[in-house]
């Protein structure tokens, strides 16, 4: 029992997720690739990837980048966004316009279908921003793009460009579980006396 209770409390402790940053760099691939489900154990709606050290256009997907080569963007037609089957926290992430200068996004946060944070952000073309959101226990987050300014770039669609995401996987219950037998049995054998007879 006296090295089982350090054992518990380590396997407890790393049971809880730390936030994982998402910045893009892993998918490879010519072209603009779509993010596929199961990508950082998310499911993608509308995303795709762009390769910003090669991409051949003046635009929000070189200038929006902050890691790396990749970053993330939202397809020219409806919402985009990510999905999880459990929980997470939406700690931050830095959005680029694309191509519209001041344009206009509405990034909303789901638990099981239901609207529970939302904000309204205007972003620059030629300086990602961090936006620090801290939206606890969702489980879905979604981007709808538009307005911006045409600034006579090669294209004038209502993209945004995504890099660093940042998210915290929320401990499930059964984690939470864990977590207080493991602080149990470290609490009961410090109350022990220690036998030192032998």
């Amino acid at each position: 029992m006296k090295s089982l209770a350090p054992l518990l409390l380590a396997l407890t402790v790393s049971s809880f997720g730390h936030a994982a940053n998402i910045g893009f760099d892993d998918i490879t691939g010519p072209g603009v690739p779509a993010i596929v489900d199961g990508y950082a154990d998310l499911d993608w709606t509308n995303m795709y990837t762009a390769n910003s050290t090669t991409y051949p256009y003046e635009s929000g997907f070189i200038w929006g980048n902050v890691s790396a080569d990749r970053v993330a963007f939202s397809g020219p037609l409806g919402s985009a966004g990510f999905a999880a089957g459990t929980d997470f926290t939406f700690d931050s992430a830095y959005l680029t316009a694309a191509w519209r200068d001041e344009l206009n996004v509405l990034v909303e946060g789901f638990d099981d279908g239901v609207l529970v944070h939302s904000s309204n952000l205007v972003l620059d073309l030629y300086t990602p921003t961090q936006f620090d959101f801290g939206w606890n226990s969702i489980d879905a987050v979604s981007f709808t793009t538009s307005g911006g300014v045409d600034v006579g770039l090669r294209s004038n669609g209502p993209q945004m460009v995504i890099d660093n995401l940042m998210l915290t996987p929320v401990p499930e219950p059964e984690a939470w579980a864990l977590l207080l037998a493991g602080l149990g049995l470290v609490a009961l054998r410090a109350r022990r006396p220690l036998d030192i007879s032998h």
